[in-house]
This record gives C-alpha cells, structure tokens and sequence, in this order.
C-alpha cells in the first residue's frame, strides 16, 4: 500500500500556534521562512562538500521548526533527509534537498494567502 504525501499545512496546529503567539505570528512567520532559506542554501553547499552529517543536522533543524509550525509535508521532506543523509546517493540527496525547496515554498504560499505571512518579492533560495 502506497502511503501519500502529508497535508501541506496541519491547520490545527497552526491555529494552536496562532492562538498561542497572537499577532507574533506573521513575525514567527518570516524569521522562519529567512531561516529555511538560509539552511536550504547551506545544505546544498554541504551537499556540494560531502558533508553528510551537516546535512542531517541542517534537515533536523527544518524538521523540528515546520513541525512546531504545522508544516507537515515540508517537515516529512526534511525528515526524510535527516534520517537517508547516511545512505542516500548524492543524487538522492540533491533530490531530497528538491523536495524540501519545493515544500519550503508551496508552504510559503499557503501561508501567505492565509495571511500569516507577509508577501515578499525574490525570495533567493531559488
């Protein structure tokens, strides 16, 4: 049986946070969002550099903080790295740092047009 990729967003976890933090969040919102940029830049050059413990350390990191967040999918895209990051190719893991880019951002986009996070223009980690 094929097990399908998580819910982009967790809404209850996400409307815990919210009631938690009040009008934080947004701010929340952005130093995560520059936070993730930053580690998926660092992990490719960690990819680049062989640095395979680096590189679970970076997926850890996203993992932990999307899942406080509710980010489902893009904490089980990270997940998955954390825990391969020993075992995968180079292609595999290039892939995997993929995947996390892509939730990083479907994720992002969600969020903004639910209005928990401001709208930014470039957002680099491309």
């Amino acid at each position: 049986m094929l097990s399908s990729a998580p819910l982009l967003i967790d809404q209850k976890q996400l409307v815990t946070l919210a009631g938690e933090v009040g009008p934080a969040l947004p701010a929340i919102m952005e130093t995560f969002r520059g936070e993730v940029r930053d580690r998926i830049i660092a992990m490719r050059r960690l990819l680049q550099e062989g640095a395979r413990q680096g590189l679970s350390a970076e997926a850890h990191s996203i993992k932990g903080t999307a899942s406080a967040i509710g980010l489902s999918r893009l904490s089980h895209d990270a997940k998955v790295l954390e825990h391969g990051a020993g075992t995968m190719s180079g292609e595999e893991m290039a892939a995997q740092i993929r995947a996390i880019q892509r939730s990083f951002y479907e994720s992002c986009s969600a969020l903004m047009e639910l209005g928990h996070l401001p709208s930014l223009a470039g957002d680099g980690a491309r």
